[in-house]
């Protein structure tokens, strides 16, 4: 299933009610980036790179080193070739 990154990270940001809830704030401090970045991002405009996509995933998963890793592939997915399935994203890199 084809998706956009701003869809990807604003399904996970309500998993954990950061956005139903609130004004973006506590969203971007959990992410550890401004309001106006995280904007860009839920709409589309720019979208996250390098220490920010492992940021992103460590604030999601925790302590959970396996969650941390699907979640940093997913990513990585989404912007190469647009899905979460990373073992299609795996394939295609071998």
């Amino acid at each position: 299933m084809n998706t956009t990154y701003a869809h990807w990270l604003k399904g996970k940001l309500e998993e954990v009610d950061l956005i139903r809830y609130g004004s973006g704030t506590l969203a971007a401090e959990l992410l550890g980036v401004s309001k106006p970045t995280l904007w860009r991002w839920l709409n589309g405009h720019t979208t996250p790179s390098g220490n920010q996509l492992l940021r992103i995933a460590a604030a999601f998963a925790g302590n959970d080193h396996r969650r941390f890793a699907e979640l940093l592939l997913e990513q990585v997915s989404i912007q190469a070739i647009g899905t979460t399935d990373y073992t299609q994203f795996l394939a295609k890199a071998q």
